[in-house]
């Protein structure tokens, strides 16, 4: 049923490329996507991403409630359209039609910060600490920064929660650094040039990024035969 429900999700299920892909390391997978391929990984586990929903999920109704609860009346003079707390705003970064959309996590609307949920493993967490997000992450808070900014809300900073998928709430792990839009920008400019260069080469004439760990987790992860339209062997 878990593996039911995760292969059903509307995430599993998008065809548009959203924020969180945009900034991924491999040109070739960003590529299967633009693509329209189908996903052939079909062994990877769907576990940490269905806790990671159902956290995310939870925080959302925690997040509303402080804000109806704490922040608002009777305790505030806050309506609706003043609230401080945005939770899972849908933003569009980009100015034409191949702009990407996605709903971001949260907003504080006081400080003009950005932020994105993580739920990880204590490794990934530890490694973030000491050397800060990924640049996929660290691409997308940016795109939802450049959203909110395109939508009219000021945006001074943005920044990545990262939570303990096994652990206490005292070892959560907040990266932070000041909004850049050109890092959005760029980002952008590669997709465009990658959604070229699908529609234009054999996807396995893409370059790819090969990493062991990575390539276990992409949805076109096929090992034991060549890149193709439909799938990607990885390392070596």
């Amino acid at each position: 049923m878990v593996r039911w429900v995760s292969a059903n999700a509307p995430r599993s299920r998008q065809r548009a490329v959203g924020p969180s892909e945009i900034g991924v390391d491999c040109m070739r997978r960003l590529a299967y996507r633009y693509a329209g391929a189908e996903p052939v990984n079909t062994a990877a586990d769907p576990w940490f991403a269905f806790v990671g929903t159902a956290v995310h999920e939870n925080l959302a109704i925690a997040i509303d409630r402080y804000n109806a609860e704490v922040l608002g009346p009777p305790n505030g003079s806050r309506d609706y359209g003043q609230r401080r707390y945005w939770v899972e705003e849908r933003v569009t970064a980009g100015a034409d039609q191949h702009g990407v959309s996605g709903s971001c996590d949260l907003y504080d609307a006081d400080r003009h910060v950005v932020i994105d949920h993580k739920v990880v493993g204590a490794t990934a967490l530890k490694k973030y600490i000491n050397h800060g997000p990924s640049n996929q992450y660290r691409t997308q808070i940016h795109l939802y920064g450049l959203g909110h900014a395109q939508a009219g809300r000021p945006v001074r900073e943005v920044a990545i929660a990262f939570y303990p998928r096994s652990g206490y709430l005292t070892d959560l792990h907040v990266w932070s650094e000041p909004y850049r839009p050109q890092i959005a920008h760029d980002a952008l400019r590669r997709a465009t040039t990658v959604r070229q260069l699908a529609a234009a080469l054999p996807i396995g004439h893409i370059p790819a990024h090969a990493d062991q760990v990575a390539c276990t987790w992409c949805p076109f992860y096929r090992p034991g035969g060549p890149a193709d339209t439909t799938g990607c062997p990885g390392p070596g």
